[in-house]
């Protein structure tokens, strides 16, 4: 009769499982995803341990015969060239496991190698090689020796899988999800690309698999699995002729992977006993439902094959479609991201902020490299044939006026008239009109395709009947954290200020073809009539100050700034008539009236007032001509018994319509401006121009 191991507990919850790195964050982001990926070595010893390789002699010489044709040191037959291998690769990795991982150490270790056209795993995970799997595990440090992605058989993950399920993995059982490989690398898997010296370190319970090498070089990649320093290694072994008997488990000596033959019941190994059988296959069903318990939600791609050619018509008729995104893990992970990394004082002081904005170029690249961690699994379901860039984290201050964003259109990124690209804006909170959600005018992608410049928020493109023309179609998208809206990058949108106490933080991205590279438009100023457009890498996104000239990049040439017509028959034409007060007038659309607290401030018994906006006076600023110009005009208008009202621009300071200027009666900042006067929509965007010219955000 034989005779089972007593049964470790099969849940992590009786206690919390042992940290794997010292690092906080890095246990986080593995706890959360099952891996990460950090650099690693660097290019010189990338170069010594490829010079190193080429003196070890294998009997398969890298290029074995056998399917499927990868090479991997274990299941070499020659002794010495594995016993040389294993401690060449300890001696190169040790130093970095003590330092990283909270005392770990390893017990196996290999060259992985698959020749040209060789090489693909399918979908599995690492065999199991703790005697106490509720508990501890095991990991694997996967290390590239040469630059990684699909072409050449880089390694993909099925992210949060880890731990799935509490099944014993090992060379002759079937892995719980062998009946639906297929459709796990197909559907929920993502690729890793990872640079030379790079090293992927993941759970033993983590899906993973990867495809044939379709290049002409090798693709080298080093590999260690570690434990916990204070446990000792078992092997489980399954007899296939007799599973009544569940797994044998085995206490594994140091050089196990050295001599044993993993395929077959070990040879003079003590035995500490057996294990019932508890695997169990799964279908794709339940696959989703045990991923859905853990806060891990499919239902993206399952949604988007299931209504593909619905959200390609919503794009193309109205350029724009609302669709649930994030899962409630990468929602938090976003959010904490957001917390660990303060916002640079260089945005601080809008009302809303770009990250783009910003001259900390690590700022900027920190958070295209999370954005792109979390989005780019889900685009490639959702759009396969595009790339992502231009990432960003836009935030509206709390209880800020002038956080609202006018109507515009995106920086064009492509030649719009050949290539579509599109926007992902996805907000980290729920977000409504109180708090600034986007708003959007139906239709509007096909207005105007003309090359627009990066940034285009300053100024409204067309007169100011059109824009109150456009903001009578404005919809409003009320959004729940981790929804996203993609849209047409010609689409008009803005959003209003944010209203709320509570800060409004929201993520977006932008998405061009893969096989070309982007455009880069530089208009000078609001007013050039000249437009410059450059041929960039996505990375210059991350690098650009933006204001400045590019330097570095492909000019494509410089052409007239242009925008199709548009006239409000031409609009009423492609948007249709929204409501009967479509064809009200402009000027009835653009009255302004002084807020009653300042009316008293004024001698309303003169008729005579003159406004004077500049950003210069004496005794304001520092001026040249232009502030003694002012001052000398305003001296003579009140000479003749005019009332005259300073309006300064590009100042936050606020006077309340007090004057400490002698030839002035009233001053005011455009700042104070929404505080004083009843505006109307045409003069929210009039007035955000003269505000925002250090803001690049929406």
């Amino acid at each position: 009769m034989v005779q089972f191991l007593k049964s470790l507990s099969n849940s992590k919850q009786d206690f919390a499982m042992r940290n794997v790195f010292r690092e906080t964050k890095l246990q986080q982001e593995f706890e959360r995803k099952g891996y990460v990926i950090l650099p690693l070595l660097s290019s010189d010893q990338v170069n010594l341990v490829l010079s190193e390789l080429k003196l070890m002699k294998p009997d398969d010489n890298f290029n074995p015969d056998r399917p499927p044709g990868h090479h991997l040191t274990d299941s070499d037959t020659n002794i010495e060239y594995k016993r040389v291998a294993k401690n060449f690769i300890a001696r190169v990795l040790s130093p970095y496991i003590e330092k990283i991982f909270n005392s770990y150490k390893i017990i196996g270790a290999n060259f992985i190698i698959k020749p040209p056209g060789k090489g693909g795993f399918p979908v599995h995970h690492d065999w199991t090689f703790v005697a106490d799997p509720a508990n501890y595990t095991s990991l694997t440090i996967w290390c590239a020796l040469v630059d990684t992605d699909e072409n050449n058989g880089t390694l993909q993950v099925v992210e949060g899988s880890h731990n799935l399920v509490s099944d014993i993995a090992t060379s002759t059982v079937d892995f719980y999800c062998k009946n639906i490989e297929s459709i796990v690398a197909e559907k929920y898997s993502k690729p890793l690309h990872v640079k030379a010296g790079e090293c992927v370190i993941f759970d033993q319970g983590l899906l993973h698999h990867s495809d044939i090498n379709r290049t002409s070089q090798p693709r080298i990649v080093m590999q260690a699995i570690v434990i916990p320093a204070e446990i000792d290694p078992v092997f489980y072994y399954f007899d296939r002729t007799a599973p009544e008997k569940g797994f044998e488990i085995f206490q594994m000596e140091p050089d196990f992977f050295i001599y044993q033959d993993r395929s077959q019941k070990p040879v003079n190994l003590k035995s500490l006993g057996f294990r019932e059988n508890r695997n169990k296959l799964l279908t794709e069903e339940e696959f989703l439902e045990k991923m859905e318990q853990k806060g891990w939600s499919f239902q993206f791609g399952k949604w988007f094959n299931d209504n593909l050619m619905w959200l390609q018509a919503e794009l193309k008729q109205k350029g724009y479609v609302v669709i649930d995104f994030l899962n409630e893990g990468e929602l938090q992970a976003l959010l904490e991201f957001d917390r660990e990394n303060p916002l640079p004082n260089d945005l601080n002081a809008a009302g809303i902020s770009f990250s783009t904005g910003t001259s900390k170029l690590s700022y900027r690249q920190a958070i295209t490299e999370q954005l792109k961690d979390i989005f780019l699994q889900k685009i490639i379901k959702l759009l396969p044939e595009y790339r992502v860039l231009l990432c960003n984290l836009v935030r509206k201050k709390p209880s800020n006026q002038y956080s609202e964003m006018p109507l515009h259109q995106d920086p064009s990124l492509t030649d719009e008239a050949v290539f579509k690209s599109y926007g992902v804006w996805c907000p980290l909170i729920d977000v409504d009109e109180q708090n600034g959600c986007l708003q959007v005018v139906q239709k509007s992608h096909s207005l105007n395709s003309q090359t627009r410049p990066f940034f285009v928020f300053e100024g409204f493109p067309y007169s100011q009947e059109i824009l109150a023309l456009m903001q009578q179609h404005l919809t409003s998208i009320p959004m729940r954290a981790g929804q996203a809206l993609i849209y047409d990058k010609r689409l008009f949108h803005g959003s209003p200020p944010n209203l709320t106490p509570v800060e409004r933080v929201a993520a977006i991205c932008s998405l061009v073809p893969k096989e070309i590279l982007s455009h880069f438009c530089y208009r000078e100023t609001l007013t050039s009539s000249k437009v410059e457009l450059f041929e960039v890498e996505e990375e210059f996104y991350d690098r650009y100050i933006v204001g400045q000239h590019p330097e570095g990049v492909k000019s494509l040439g410089t052409f007239d700034y242009e925008v199709e017509p548009l006239t409000p028959e031409i609009l009423i034409e492609k948007l249709g008539q929204r409501q009967p007060a479509l064809a009200i007038s402009a000027w009835a659309n653009a009255q302004v009236s002084f807020k009653p607290a300042f009316l008293e401030k004024f001698n309303q018994a003169n008729q005579k007032i003159a406004v004077l906006v500049s950003n210069e006076f004496e005794g304001f600023s520092r001026n040249g001509g232009i502030g003694t110009y002012y001052t000398a005009l305003s001296q003579k208008l009140i000479a003749d018994d005019w009332t005259v009202v300073l309006l300064l621009c590009q100042t936050d300071a606020e006077f309340q319509g007090g004057s400490t200027f002698g030839a002035v009666h009233h001053v005011f900042s455009t700042a104070e401006t929404p505080q004083i006067l009843n505006l109307q929509p045409i003069h929210q965007q009039i007035l955000f121009t003269t505000q925002q010219n250090r803001v690049v955000g929406k």
